[in-house]
């Protein structure tokens, strides 16, 4: 006997969801393209969205930024109009993505009105009396919790931050979920990462340990997930040798990199990142960048990509850098800071045509030119893109924003070395915008 329509869909939206909680993207991605087609041509107003929220979280997943934007709007439009019924779960998922797309922006009171909306509508629903239902609903309550966390943690209340994280983890122990889900390993990664941020590096070694160790009993060998987080072990190892050349660290950018290598289509934005810590960890080191002919192949790839000068301000900012360190690791003259500088000056322009100051990107724009200038001596160019930067974290974030004692103090640096005489407040008072809270 045929199996309906019907059957073989549902199926197969089975197999995209295991595939998106398994971050397989290319093949989540065709299951819920093909699985999408359908339902719109039978009007399931309920699966299409379901269909779209997973589309969404995947694009979030690998750091596609694009292609979320273009989903999570088509999803607002066509199915969560004013008045329009839609399935309650779905519209808390649409706000928990929504919530990290916004985070992920540097639209922090956005993301947390949407991530608080989302918890709202997972507590309420969460309360019909439906084991499987209640479940899913309990997952997607953790998800949103961990986006809170992540939220405080990118601003700098990690007390708070922490709080969401252990509420999370509570909900997962009271599913007897956490010692084997993938969420009970993300739970212990944000965890590790808000005790970096404090210094507390015993602790944070700990639980990015334990997540390495859950996420390997779940993933298999090579798995980008993993990768990512043994990246962050790694980063923490070799910032506890001063970036200067530990083994343990060596040996850990060498096998993440070529492990996380054959994700890099998808994953590229991760990647980039993994490529510039890995290319300053080697030029600071004493091993040499030519040591490792892996990553000179990879650093030899990503240099000879093109550069559209239209192109995504984080994609002309990653270039920017990768260059910048090229140099350094070359020793090559002044001049060869000229095509860095013009593509950071390129990335500005074109992030406050269309957004003006309200960006965050800003200030890491800002602060990776100040860093050319400042390694060039040129202390009045410095203290010019360090002083935007500080404006920048002050007018949109105020002093809790993670980095603001580190912007703080290259300003003072540069200040000090033209041999001017400017305070704290008097760096806020000269700011060309308000502070946030102000009139």
């Amino acid at each position: 006997m045929a199996i309906p329509d019907s059957a073989k869909y549902r199926i197969l939206r089975i197999f995209a969801d295991i595939e998106r909680e398994l971050f397989h993207v290319p093949q989540a991605e065709s299951l819920y393209l093909l699985i999408l087609g359908k339902d719109r041509i039978l009007k399931a107003r309920d699966l299409a969205l379901h269909d779209l929220n997973s589309l969404s979280e995947l694009y979030l997943i690998e750091g596609n930024r694009a292609k979320a934007d273009s989903f999570l709007t088509s999803t607002h439009h066509e199915y969560l109009a004013p008045g329009v019924p839609c399935d309650s779960i779905e519209e808390g998922r649409f706000c928990s993505l929504f919530g990290e797309f916004e985070l992920e922006n540097n639209e922090f009171d956005s993301a947390r009105i949407y991530l608080e909306h989302a918890e709202k509508l997972f507590r309420v629903v969460g309360t019909v009396p439906n084991n499987r239902v209640s479940i899913v609903i309990s997952l997607e309550l953790v998800k949103t919790l961990q986006r809170m966390g992540h939220l405080y943690y990118t601003t700098g209340e990690y007390e708070q931050a922490e709080s969401y994280y252990n509420h999370a983890y509570d909900i997962l122990w009271n599913l007897d979920l956490n010692k084997n889900h993938p969420l009970a390993a993300a739970n212990l990664y944000g965890l590790a990462e808000i005790y970096d941020a404090e210094g507390n590096s015993v602790e944070a070694f700990r639980l990015y340990e334990q997540s390495l160790t859950l996420y390997k009993t779940i993933f298999p060998f090579g798995h980008p997930i993993i990768g990512r987080i043994d990246h962050a072990y790694t980063v923490l190892t070799a910032s506890q040798d001063h970036w200067s050349g530990g083994s343990k660290a060596f040996q850990g950018f060498f096998r993440v990199l070529n492990e996380f290598y054959p994700y890099a289509s998808y994953f590229h934005n991760e990647f980039r990142l993994m490529v510039i810590n890995a290319t300053e960890f080697y030029i600071n080191s004493s091993c040499g960048f030519h040591e490792s002919d892996s990553l000179q192949r990879v650093y030899s790839e990503f240099l000879s990509g093109d550069c559209d000068p239209g192109c995504e301000p984080s994609e002309l900012n990653n270039k920017g850098v990768t260059l910048y360190h090229h140099c350094l690791e070359n020793n090559f003259s002044g001049n060869c800071f000229t095509e860095p500088i013009s593509i950071f000056n390129r990335a500005i322009e074109l992030t406050e045509q269309s957004c003006g100051m309200a960006d965050g990107r800003l200030i890491t724009l800002y602060n990776n030119l100040g860093s050319i200038y400042d390694f060039g001596g040129n202390w009045k160019e410095t203290r010019r893109c360090y002083q935007r930067a500080f404006e920048v974290v002050i007018h949109n974030y105020g002093h809790h924003y993670i980095q603001f004692h580190y912007i703080l103090s290259q300003l003072s640096y540069a200040v000090e070395m033209l041999h001017e005489n400017l305070h704290y407040q008097d760096l806020v008072q000269r700011s060309l915008w308000p502070t946030k809270g102000s009139n």
